[in-house]
């Protein structure tokens, strides 16, 4: 109700008539709010904290602004001593409380209109523009059907209504202002408002960078003293600007630091009736926990709304555990710190509950009073008749008899008044009258007696002791029945026991225990969920909101059928039961008492013709669905309100930064995974001493610890993690990986790539590595080789055997560790995994440590510290039971199984019951054959199987959506569990998860939490019982891929075209001009991942693989390659798909383009595709097309669903050439190339100050040298590739590789140096650019420089800046030099140091371009004019003994050379053409035998540097790039369709060959 506040004896002004009241209002702003002081404003703003409106109006303070206001504008006929915040509370009548309500109304939308008439002249200073009010519109997710995309515009029926724009509803009275204004505790950061703001800056940041950021997430944590002086890290402003200290150095390696990752999930708990709030509470699931849950999810945040009573007629199950399970998940939401509580009330109370287990105390106590008073009664029976002993015997027996009689019959409620209990016990003297009466009570005392007795059994396990309420099933065993009749009778049975029971507590407990006592110990679920939700700190009205319904004419409807469904009526007459009645009242008025009237919000509803039915009462469809709007506006805006959001500027929304944040917070995950591990850690110090001693060995080799599963690896690594900071005084990072408990860890190219990222932060190195697996396995080698002696790393993984496809692919992990690196792994020795076998062969005998099993001490130990951590206990049998199994299997996961097993024994359990099975997976099937009998043998085995047959883990929605679809599973619950819905009920997928305790666990994968099992040996044995055949399996995959590409869910079992799915791809946010996506990862990568394993190929084909948008949405979120790989796995060798392996090689032209901006997908498929397309035409008609798929996708592209640029020809280079592959491993781009002297092997220099020597066959480094120069300009190899020189600038430098030291250096040089080697290497050359000087040193005798020569002038250079060309490789120890664009080259020996020879070109007019040197020949690459084509280039050949001219090989008129190389066969020449106006490069080839000339590939780049000493590999790269580009040339090498008809080997004459006057022929 609306409260006028009061001022006691103040006297104000009362005029009464008619019986109305006269009300003083605030007063409201007559003019612009620019008045009041901006400095004031941002004052007053910020210290209202959270308050809303209701605070401005209602609360017993007034704000500064609203004073400011009322200083400038106050009424004349209201004093500033008469208004509200001065007065106490007062009850009013419904007519004021509309007037008020119109007032508030009249004055936020005044406000409002100010606000937006001033908006631009107020601007962005005026932090009281942006608290302005305004009321929340939750988008329609139907298609709008006309104009209009604005929240205003679309009025479907599930669209909320704003209030000022809504009909009258039938007597609905809201208790609170349809106006919130959250505001945020600082002014720098602009918070989520529950009106238009809410749209605006925050949903931008939220949606474009695909997770929501919460303060609380980022709660700065105390550091450790040691770590607050330690090494700070530099690092860029807003590099971790997401995450807190505490996360910044757990990023950087300090693993050690106590950390819990806090989850980004919104919970709402909802409470009420089973049956009379059921209208309401199935209202807002199917039509409000749809629309919240797409607004969760487009800010990247998790929802979950809890209603445990929903799909459930009562709350019966046979181990009276619900209302345990109600408060469990409660405090859950509770603890998660961004929850809302909702209670839904009306005037039926909630059903009785009898609690689960009594403290021995009370129990005994009421237990005494019972037989004292049974005792007492039977004394005044025999009195009365004057009975002897015999007699009393015998009528002992007689009463025995019948209580015997009376247990069987029929139950009936005889409960009596305690004033009437103790005047039948006081009236001695009336033994004739009350006789009968005595002789009744004391059967009745003993009746209850015996049942109290038989119902609640001592449990002396727990500690303190405890009387536990037995199962149902102890007495009633049809409650598992097959059969529903009988099952459903043994509940029945139970109901009524209950009902006794709660009547023996409820009679005699509060003579007992006292009224308070007896009252806590008999409250109702409700109550129970109530008062927990008051406990939480700070204010109620922050988190708790309650909907008070009253059917205003129920008693009017007594007699109907449906009345005992919402209100409490007499079994046997159409009355209203007052106890009940007045119980639910008093409910009632507690929570007015302790929540504001604000968050309370009332409706009043008429009768109908079933109750409360929507169906068939339009008003009361009405009423639902302003029940459910208000239901969403408290929500948001509650979100909103605990949410501080801050701005962040546009460069956050960058792809790069998107996939750090999500790196990053998967590092968090698994730090938390590893603290969690250390907390359950016990013993094991010996094991740990071990491999302390191995790894400080420094033996640079892998460390491997194994043990068999479930012998504690996890938690050994984690300890290790942890405990190797404090080692000695080592500055040491930790970076640590538990392979499973993050989806991505799983997969080796994703667990690399998050590995290399994070060893480059904590070396503050800016890198962009590769998405492939092979350059991420040499990229890995790179960044170990960071580490320092200041600060060593340490590299822990557990679970190798978790690795997909570990045995391909653990060729990653060193043999050889880099300095200062500590490397450790995991792995199962189990016989049917080779894992362990190939870790075995990468490191040292002594660095396999195998994990002990558990000792008897360390057993006994983890028992008692369980035991009195858990405060129980246990009988001998049950405790020699449990240690002797542990023994017997002394694993650690074992005990662990085996102990929360023995949760199930009492004390009163018997002996034979006691058991234990010997092994972990025997256990677990013991445990699904229990749990088959409590839910159901459909439902486990369902639940079970899709969990483990789940892409790394499933969603609970997932779960829930695919249990509802599945028809056995929902024929079985229907059947057995009296569900009242035709979806899966969430309580009971709760109840079952509970039921399984330790074995399930929480993910986070995909942006998303799943539920998987905690350990492998799970899910083995869950699929040896369930997964027996092939077939089975398939229809589960089956059911997975069908269910992510319908998107069909529980809430929208059927197709809708008008309705959003709720399983999109992306979950797209558009605001004004721009447009953001929140990835559906978990549909992203679970269709294709389904569709293969249930052998789906041309469906994957179809839907997925020629699908624009899911390619689009698959590049976007993630990355091409993973297209590349459903290709890959979809192409099968029987039967070739030639579209396949056209989109494979168009993606793979495209992936530097794509993995830049994937939103081009559509212009670089049509680009390369739409000539194909347009040309792959039938040969005849009936015939089919080349490509018959590649028509619909192009089709797609022009329908994209963003917008991007279409070509309309093709314009880009079309698939069907050479592919290069790629060699990566630099951190930063590369700048030289070489050829090695022997061996496939190639070196390159970066910009990162190394140079690397390549094993070309196995693609990856073999040497690294360090400290080279950041800017090398070439390198040579001598001494059979023992000694590099490398030049920089004007310097040059010589290296011995063998010993990583520089042996030679000859800095600032007056000219730019050139090398190159004679001798095989023995003798290198340095010529000047420039100048005619030429250096000779010999290698061999500690690079003594055995030649200066001067070069003789007699041709003069042409150019001034790299004027000289040498060539790279000798003939003994002579090498070809000349100058570039000359007509001749010579001849230099470079041990006499003379010219020997003169090498000219065959015509003068030639250039002289490049020259190089074979076993047989000397060349010369010249370039001749031609009058009508492009410079023809000329390779003319000289003998190597006489100097003889032998022949020319040509090109053609396109060949634009850069650059060139020979093959060290001496065979062909290999040259990169650049196209003129493009930037665009061939690679052309000349045979120098047959003198063919082929084009063989075409790429777009243009490489600066090449090299090509065998066809098969081709190496180059180009500028800004850290990886070396690869062709197999020999692979089409003899395909002759790529010879270019050479049209200059005919005779041609070049120039004027004759002049014709024109005098005799006159024009």
């Amino acid at each position: 109700m609306w409260t006028l506040y009061m001022k006691g004896i103040t006297p104000r002004k009362n005029v009464q008539k008619e019986k109305k009241e006269t009300i003083a209002f605030p007063p409201i702003c007559k003019t612009l709010p620019t008045v009041i002081s901006h400095t004031l404003r941002r004052s007053s703003w910020s210290d209202q904290g959270t308050r809303s409106v209701q605070d401005l109006f209602f609360s017993m303070q007034l704000s500064e602004t609203q004073r400011s206001l009322n200083r400038y504008h106050s009424l004349k006929d209201v004093g500033l001593e008469d208004c509200h915040w001065n007065v106490p509370y007062k009850k009013i009548s419904g007519e004021t409380s509309m007037q008020i309500k119109s007032h508030l109304k009249n004055n936020m939308q005044h406000r409002r209109v100010k606000r937006v008439n001033n908006e631009s002249s107020l601007g962005e200073e005026n932090p009281y523009i942006l608290e302005s009010t305004e009321s929340f519109l939750l988008k329609s997710r139907q298609k709008p059907s006309g104009k209009g995309d604005s929240l205003g515009d679309q009025r479907a029926p599930s669209t909320l209504l704003d209030e000022d724009q809504e009909p009258n509803r039938e007597t609905r009275t809201r208790t609170s202002s349809t106006y919130d204004t959250p505001q945020a505790e600082n002014t720098n950061l602009m918070p989520l408002q529950e009106g238009e703001q809410s749209n605006g800056n925050a949903e931008r940041f939220f949606s474009c960078n695909g997770s929501g950021v919460w303060d609380e997430f980022s709660a700065m944590e105390k550091l450790p003293r040691d770590l607050q002086n330690s090494y700070e890290d530099s690092i860029e402003d807003d590099e971790f600007e997401r995450f807190s200290h505490t996360e910044h150095k757990i990023i950087r390696g300090h693993i050690n630091i106590p950390y819990t990752a806090r989850k980004k999930v919104f919970m709402v708990y909802i409470c009420g009736g089973y049956q009379d709030s059921y209208p309401e509470r199935n209202a807002l699931f199917v039509k409000c926990y749809p629309d919240l849950y797409i607004y969760f999810k487009e800010k990247g945040i998790e929802f979950r709304m809890f209603d445990l009573r929903w799909g459930l007629k009562d709350g019966v199950s046979n181990d009276n555990v619900m209302a345990s399970l109600h408060l469990k998940i409660l405090q859950e939401c509770q603890d998660s710190g961004h929850t809302a509580f909702f209670c839904i009330v009306g005037q039926k109370s909630d059903q009785m509950t009898i609690p689960a287990f009594l403290a021995k105390e009370t129990f005994e106590e009421i237990k005494s009073f019972l037989e004292a008073i049974k005792a007492t009664a039977k004394q005044k029976v025999l009195d009365a008749a004057g009975l002897t002993g015999s007699d009393d015997s015998s009528g002992k027996d007689r009463r025995t008899n019948e209580s015997d009689h009376q247990q069987d019959a029929t139950d009936e409620n005889s409960a009596h008044s305690t004033s009437d209990t103790e005047d039948l016990l006081q009236d001695p003297d009336d033994k004739d009258m009350f006789e009968p009466s005595q002789k009744k009570l004391s059967l009745k005392y003993e009746q209850d007696l015996a049942l109290l007795t038989q119902w609640f059994k001592l449990d002396e396990n727990c500690v303190p002791s405890v009387y536990r309420l037995q199962t149902i099933s102890t007495y009633y065993g049809d409650i598992f029945s097959k059969d529903p009749v009988r099952r459903q009778q043994a509940k029945s049975k139970w109901i009524g026991t209950m009902q006794r029971l709660y009547d023996i507590l409820q009679e005699y407990g509060p003579q007992v225990l006292g009224e308070e006592a007896a009252r806590k110990l008999l409250k109702s679920v409700v109550q129970q969920e109530i008062d927990e939700a008051f406990k939480v700190e700070g204010s109620p009205e922050d988190h708790f909101h309650c909907f008070k319904r009253i059917i205003s004419d129920i008693n009017y409807n007594l007699t109907s059928s449906r009345a005992s469904d919402f209100i409490d009526v007499l079994p046997l007459k159409p009355e209203i039961n007052k106890t009940l009645h007045d119980a639910q009242q008093t409910l009632i008025k507690g929570i007015h008492q302790r929540l504001r009237h604000t968050n309370i919000y009332e409706y009043n509803v008429s009768w109908g013709r079933e109750g409360i039915n929507p169906a068939s009462n339009r008003s009361h469809a009405y009423y639902l669905e302003g029940l459910c709007s208000d239901f969403q506006r408290r929500v948001i805006a509650h979100f909103n309100r605990t949410c501080n959001v801050p701005c962040e500027p546009e460069k956050t929304w960058k792809r790069e930064k998107f996939f750090r944040n999500q790196r990053n917070e998967e590092i968090l995950e698994h730090a938390t995974y590893c603290h969690t591990l250390i907390r359950n850690f016990i013993a094991r110090e010996f094991i740990l001493m071990q491999l302390q001693d191995c790894v400080k060995s420094s033996n640079r080799r892998l460390v491997v610890l194994h043990g068999q599963p479930g012998s504690g690896k996890s938690a050994i690594i984690a300890k290790l993690s942890a405990a190797a900071s404090h080692w000695d005084t080592w500055n040491l990072r930790v970076v640590t990986r538990f392979i499973g408990a993050t989806g991505n860890s799983r997969n080796t190219r994703l667990l690399l790539q998050s590995l290399c990222y994070q060893i480059a932060d904590i070396y503050n190195l800016k890198a962009q590595f590769s998405e492939n697996l092979n350059g991420l396995i040499n990229e890995f080698s790179t960044v170990l080789e960071l580490a320092t002696e200041s600060r060593p790393l340490m590299v822990t993984l557990d679970g190798m055997e978790e690795l997909s496809e570990s045995e391909a692919h653990l060729s990653w992990i060193p043999t050889q560790l880099p300095p200062h690196v500590y490397f450790i792994v995991s792995v199962s020795s189990v016989p049917d995994q080779d894992s362990f076998r190939h870790l075995q062969k990468l490191t040292l005998e002594q660095n396999i440590i195998q994990i002990p099993p558990l000792s008897s001490v360390e057993i006994n130990d983890m028992i008692d510290l369980w035991l009195n951590r858990d405060c129980r206990k246990l009988t001998g049998h049950q405790n020699k039971v449990l240690r002797e199994a542990c023994t017997a299997c002394p694993l650690p996961l074992y005990a662990v199984c085996s102990y929360m097993e023995s949760h199930q024994w009492r004390s009163y359990s018997p002996d034979q019951e006691i058991l234990l099975h010997p092994d972990i997976s025997k256990m677990c099937v013991w445990l699904l054959s229990r749990l088959e009998k409590i839910h159901g043998e459909q439902v486990v085995k369902k639940a079970t199987t899709y969990i483990s047959l789940s892409r790394n883990g499933i969603t609970q929605e997932e779960l829930l959506d695919l249990l509802t679809l599945d028809q056995a599973v929902m024929d079985e619950i229907r059947q057995y569990q009296g569900v009242a819905v035709p979806v899966f009920p969430q309580v009971l997928w709760i109840k079952l998860c509970n039921d399984f305790g330790i074995y399930l666990v929480e993910q986070r994968t995909d942006d998303s939490y799943v539920i998987n099992w905690a350990h492998s040996h799970f899910r083995t044995a869950c699929m040896n019982r369930y997964v027996k055949s092939k077939d089975y399996q398939l229809s589960i995959h089956s059911a997975f891929a069908d269910y992510y590409l319908e998107s069909r869910s529980r809430n929208r079992l059927h197709k809708s075209d008008t309705a959003t799915p709720i399983m999109p791809l992306s979950w797209v946010v558009k605001h004004e001009n721009r447009t953001a996506h929140v990835f559906n990862l978990r549909k992203i990568l679970g269709i294709s991942y389904h569709l293969l394993l249930s052998n789906q190929i041309q469906r994957l084909v179809t839907e997925c693989i020629f699908s624009y948008e899911y390619l689009l949405h698959k590049a976007w979120a993630i990355t091409v390659v993973e297209i590349q790989e459903d290709i890959k796995a979809a192409t099968s060798p029987e039967r070739p798909m030639l579209d396949l392996n056209l989109l494979y090689e168009t993606l793979q032209l495209s992936m530097k383009v794509l993995q830049r901006d994937p939103c081009q997908l559509a212009s670089q498929l049509t680009g390369r595709l739409h000539q194909i397309d347009a040309l792959d035409k039938p040969v005849a008609p009936g015939d089919p097309r080349k490509y018959p798929l590649l028509p619909s996708l192009m089709s797609q592209c022009q329908q994209s669903s963003i917008a991007t640029f279409i070509p309309s020809f093709t314009c880009l280079l079309p698939p069907g050439g050479i592919l290069y592959d790629t060699l990566a491993g630099h951190t930063d781009s590369i700048t030289a190339v070489a050829e090695v002297q022997t061996d496939l092997r190639a070196l390159t220099a970066s910009r990162d100050g190394t140079v690397k020597v390549w094993d070309l066959a196995a693609g990856k480094p073999v040497f690294t040298l360090h400290g080279v120069g950041k800017n090398i300009d070439s390198i040579t190899a001598c001494m059979q590739n023992r000694v590099i020189a490398v030049t920089q600038d004007h310097s040059f430098q010589i290296w011995d590789l063998s010993c990583s030291k520089m042996v030679y250096a000859a800095n600032n040089c007056l000219d730019a140096p050139i090398l190159t080697s004679a001798m095989d290497g023995q003798l290198l050359l340095a010529f000047f650019d420039g100048s005619h000087l030429v250096k000779v040193f010999d290698l061999a005798d500690s690079c003594k420089l055995i030649r200066h020569i001067d070069i003789p002038a007699d041709e003069a250079p042409v150019h001034k800046n790299q004027s000289i060309l040498v060539s790279r490789n000798s003939f003994k120890e002579y090498i070809v030099f000349a100058y570039r664009s000359g007509r001749e080259a010579m001849v230099l020996n470079a041990r006499r140091g003379a010219v020997v020879a003169k090498l000219t070109a065959q015509d003068p007019v030639a250039s002289v371009q490049g020259v190089a040197v074979t076993k047989e020949y000397f060349l010369l690459i010249c370039r001749y004019p031609s009058p009508k084509l492009h410079d023809v280039v000329h390779i003319e050949l000289f003998n190597v003994h006489t100097y003889a001219y032998i022949r020319t090989v040509r090109g053609c008129s396109n060949d634009f050379i850069t650059t060139f190389a020979v093959n060290r066969q001496g065979s062909h020449v290999v040259a990169f053409s650049r196209l003129p106006n493009t930037d665009n490069t061939e690679i052309v080839v000349w045979n120098l035998e047959t003198e063919d000339h082929k084009h063989m590939v075409k790429f777009s780049s243009v490489p600066l540097e090449g090299v090509c000493f065998d066809l098969r590999y081709c190496l180059a790269f180009c500028e800004g790039e850290n990886v070396l580009r690869s062709w197999n040339l020999a692979s089409r090498i003899n395909d002759q369709s790529l010879t270019v008809n050479n049209i200059n080997n005919a005779k041609i004459v070049l120039g004027i060959q004759e002049i014709l006057t024109m005098k005799n022929f006159p024009r």
